[in-house]
């Protein structure tokens, strides 16, 4: 039950990282004295990996219980893993 809980909260915590990357502001300068406009990009993270049905995921394989690929089986294992196949399910 614990890992359940675990997972639900990184996985919420992986969406709200793509939303804030996918609101990424572009701050342009108005005038001389600093003031800036927000613009939000129209397309976010999340609507890429909809769209394209791809989530693309970077790891290392050398640091347990995180991420570790194995030499034999050349198969990743490990908690960052499991959160990324899920998170892959969950979106289909």
């Amino acid at each position: 039950m614990k890992f359940k809980r675990i997972m639900t909260a990184a996985i919420a915590g992986a969406i709200v990282l793509a939303t804030a990357v996918g609101a990424y502001a572009d701050y342009q300068s108005k005038s001389n004295k600093g003031d800036f406009t927000f613009k939000l990009k129209e397309k976010s993270a999340f609507d890429d990996i909809k769209e394209k049905g791809v989530l693309k995921v970077c790891t290392t394989g050398d640091y347990r219980p995180f991420t570790y690929l194995d030499p034999q089986t050349n198969d990743f294992t490990g908690i960052d893993i499991d959160m990324a196949k899920h998170l892959a399910g969950k979106l289909n």
